[in-house]
């Protein structure tokens, strides 16, 4: 009955207690590793585990009633392709999951970049979701991200860019700056169309910064009058 039974672990709004019942997830006898021996044997179909899984943490939930998933996750040590294959889901997750949630999907889109398999348009989505969070650490690891991006391919900073420009509206203004920093090392001359669609996107900058972005950008909204270049 195995085989049967297990795909009803993860449709309940909140895994049994005994479920959880575990000082690490690698603990042999509990639970996850328990699940992961049994997919190794070929009991339980491997897939099962995964998208059960994920399609649990999609679902949302308490942080501490999705941890038990999470951690079934990591003790199958999901290869490549099978995170390549739930790119959008891991998506979804950095997007909108509790913050332990959504940063196990950052890191796991993070790998999947290392390794690539995450393409410039979907980097860019990744972004532009992660960088309307609160959370500073999120955001300052997509920033950092970001960085590694376009200096590994200069030429998809069209796509890139624009992404960056979201944490321009982010309430902390270090976050802000280091956005704007980002836009200045890898923005070209010659990138006119760009540099207006990021002109826009500088009117949520705070006003020493909108000041900053204009020597850079050009003018730029502000509700309180006009910004232009200096000097």
């Amino acid at each position: 009955y195995t085989p049967h039974l297990v795909p009803h672990l993860f449709e309940t709004a909140e895994p049994a207690p005994s479920l959880t019942w575990y000082d690490t997830p690698h603990t042999p006898g509990r639970w996850p590793a328990e699940l992961a021996h049994l997919a190794a044997q070929g009991t339980v179909e491997r897939r099962t585990l995964i998208d059960g899984s994920i399609n649990r943490l999609l679902r949302g939930g308490r942080t501490a009633h999705l941890a038990f998933y999470t951690d079934l996750l990591d003790v199958l040590d999901l290869t490549t392709d099978e995170r390549a294959e739930h790119t959008a889901d891991w998506i979804a997750l950095a997007a909108d999951a509790p913050s332990p949630t959504a940063g196990r999907a950052q890191q796991t889109l993070t790998a999947l970049f290392e390794a690539g398999r995450l393409p410039a348009d979907r980097l860019a989505e990744m972004s532009q979701a992660v960088l309307f969070r609160p959370e500073k650490k999120l955001v300052r690891a997509q920033l950092v991200l970001l960085g590694k991006a376009l200096r590994r391919r200069a030429e998809d900073r069209s796509t890139l860019l624009p992404a960056t420009a979201a944490a321009f509206g982010h309430p902390d203004t270090v976050l802000q700056e280091k956005a704007l920093k980002l836009v200045a090392t890898h923005l070209r001359p010659g990138d006119d169309a760009l540099r207006t669609d990021l002109a826009f996107e500088a009117e949520h900058l705070g006003p020493a910064l909108r000041r900053t972005a204009a020597d850079l950008l050009g003018a730029i909204a502000d509700p309180t009058g006009p910004t232009g270049p200096t000097g």
